[in-house]
């Protein structure tokens, strides 16, 4: 972790500045190469940037356990909607917003949040305040999940939040059927994707990947048109599809 000296950062900070942003620090990745930690000036608003075009996170000073962006808040309440009790699984952390939020739903579940990349995980640490309580495997989510499935391990919910860079991964629909083996019945999992313009064809497939492995899937959208975030709502049993988010 490192905040550099004003003349080293001074391009970074004029830019935040017309932002309406501050620098708050800057984490070395291998995955990102800096990870930037800035405040909003004129609201109690905490970000995680990968680069200076990508929010990886937005988070609530002042009440952490309250999501901000719109994936999260889908996210959010599908969890409230999920019938199931038992635990929380959510592939990519970023600053651990939907942590927070997960352990305020479901103070008593146990929250596995699955990162690739240590500096995230630093990063969600010393400046987002992840909640100690969390467990916290560093490794890939398609790894995570080839060894959660064989050994039984299963989940009431899921998050899947993982990107490359800013775009929705090619391997993305992989993860279909290991996430629909993690569930228990009647779980619900929530995919955050990017949909860059109508024909983004990687997009697509991961979507359809996701609705060939669950029988009832719902997507939510913002804004309406692309470049968009499509958020799926995924239910593993039908009868319990459709929350009216």
């Amino acid at each position: 972790m490192r905040v550099p000296g004003l003349g080293a950062r001074f391009p970074s900070c004029l830019l935040l500045t017309l932002m309406g942003e501050r620098l708050v620090a800057e984490v070395p990745s291998e995955v990102f190469g800096t990870l930037w930690v800035t405040d909003a000036v004129w609201a109690p608003r905490r970000h995680l940037r990968s680069d200076f075009l990508t929010v990886q996170t937005v988070l609530d000073r002042r009440d952490p356990g309250r999501p901000r962006a719109f994936p999260l808040k889908v996210a959010t309440r599908a969890l409230e909607a999920c019938p199931v009790p038992g635990d929380v699984l959510v592939l990519g952390l970023g600053g651990g917003a939907f942590v927070h939020a997960a352990l305020r739903l479901r103070p008593g579940a146990r929250v596995v949040a699955v990162e690739a990349d240590p500096a995230v995980v630093e990063a969600a640490r010393l400046y987002f305040g992840l909640p100690r309580e969390a467990e916290v495997a560093v490794c890939g989510a398609l790894e995570f999940l080839r060894r959660a499935v064989p050994a039984k391990r299963r989940f009431a919910f899921a998050l899947v939040d993982v990107f490359d860079r800013t775009h929705t991964p090619a391997w993305l629909g992989e993860l279909a059927p290991l996430v629909r083996d993690a569930l228990l019945p009647d779980g619900v999992t929530v995919v955050n994707t990017t949909r860059l313009h109508p024909f983004d064809r990687k997009q697509a497939a991961a979507a359809a990947a996701f609705r060939a492995a669950f029988p009832a899937v719902e997507a939510r959208r913002f804004p309406p048109v692309p470049p968009c975030n499509e958020v799926l709502v995924c239910w593993k049993s039908v009868e319990r599809g459709c929350f009216g988010c």
